[in-house]
């Protein structure tokens, strides 16, 4: 879910050359790209496309995209994964909100059963730290709220934090708003997903 924090060079000959990081929010996906591509191109990108151009912050005519950057995690159907397991996600310049749709369940993934995954749960038999990020990894809690300034790991999930409430209930009602707006239904949403994988879908067919 650290997509929210990547760096990133882009490069259009006689256009521009820059490197940015996303403290600007650029949210990018495949479709975005596709959007920015037709942009750049000098082209109108088709309306019905879901994106937002980027181009001039990488032109150096302003510093700021976004204020806020949605995102989501769809565990069904990927390789070695549960059943399911579904995160939504907001993002400010300072803070970061996430919703896991199935606290009671387990994550896994193909990282969970590699070596140096289990190279740490065999540490954390002897080594509280290590069992520690370990049950993190594996389990998570119903709401997660980071502080990135003081926390830019995310490490120490502070949304029981009193003195994080407002700053919670704000990030909450964005991102349940965008997901109202997206025809996000959540956990049914989840159960959905491979009715609308094209990989899934031969599958089924098959």
């Amino acid at each position: 879910m650290n997509c929210t924090n990547n760096g990133g060079f882009y490069y259009a000959p006689g256009i521009f050359f820059a490197s940015a990081h996303e403290y600007f929010f650029a949210s990018i996906r495949t479709v975005n790209q596709f959007y920015f591509q037709q942009i750049i191109a000098g082209g109108v990108p088709d309306e019905q496309l879901d994106g937002r151009s980027f181009l001039q912050v990488l032109q150096g005519e302003t510093a700021k995209h976004k204020d806020y950057v949605f995102g989501l995690q769809t565990s069904r159907g990927i390789i070695s994964g549960p059943d399911h397991y579904g995160i939504r996600t907001v993002r400010s310049e300072n803070y970061r909100y996430l919703v896991n749709l199935t606290p009671e369940a387990a994550f896994q993934c193909v990282a969970t059963s590699d070596e140096p995954f289990n190279s740490w749960q065999r540490k954390g038999k002897t080594d509280e730290q290590a069992a520690e990020l370990v049950h993190k990894y594996l389990f998570r809690p119903a709401e997660e709220l980071y502080d990135l300034q003081k926390d830019p790991y995310e490490l120490n999930n502070v949304a029981n934090d009193p003195n994080y409430q407002e700053i919670k209930e704000s990030l909450k009602t964005r991102l349940y708003s965008w997901m109202e707006q997206q025809g996000d239904r959540g956990q049914a949403t989840e159960m959905d997903a491979l009715n609308h994988s094209t990989m899934a879908g031969k599958e089924l067919n098959n």
